[in-house]
């Protein structure tokens, strides 16, 4: 799996839309085309280091993926770290709860690799990412 940020403004009322592309899955199908998760979300409140809340609206022509889901981020110091705590509302009927729940779980451990570790590369317009988006640019990443 790839991704790419189209646009991104990180502050209340501002938000960021972003593509997520799968490569080589033979029984997914994408929200917004057979490869390709695209979303919009709104930055309802952001709190640094406390809260962020935001809506998250999936580009798809499926009804079953329409409406604006809720996130509810809290960030909870602990001894040795910081929890990070993900509440959904208003997932769409399109999604099952065990999937919205496995790809929480992988991001969080993404989130850990990354914070931890540093493992996120970046693209470049040489990669297999860029051949999908009509705007050639380089604002992707991909998890490794």
């Amino acid at each position: 799996m790839t991704g790419k940020i189209h646009q991104f403004d990180w502050r209340e009322g501002g938000g960021y839309q972003m593509s997520l592309f799968y490569h080589g899955h033979i029984n997914h199908e994408g929200k917004t085309t057979n490869i390709e998760d695209r979303f919009i979300t709104k930055l309802i409140t952001l709190k640094p280091a406390e809260e962020i809340v935001m809506s998250v609206r999936f580009d798809s022509d499926h009804p079953q993926f329409k409406g604006d889901m809720i996130l509810k981020i809290y960030f909870v110091s602990k001894a040795g770290g910081t929890e990070v705590r993900f509440y959904f509302e208003h997932i769409p009927v399109g999604i099952r709860p065990e999937d919205n729940e496995t790809g929480t779980q992988q991001s969080l451990e993404k989130l850990a690799l990354y914070v931890e570790q540093g493992t996120i590369s970046m693209c470049d317009n040489n990669d297999e990412i860029n051949e999908q988006d009509s705007d050639g640019s380089a604002n992707a990443f991909q998890w490794k």
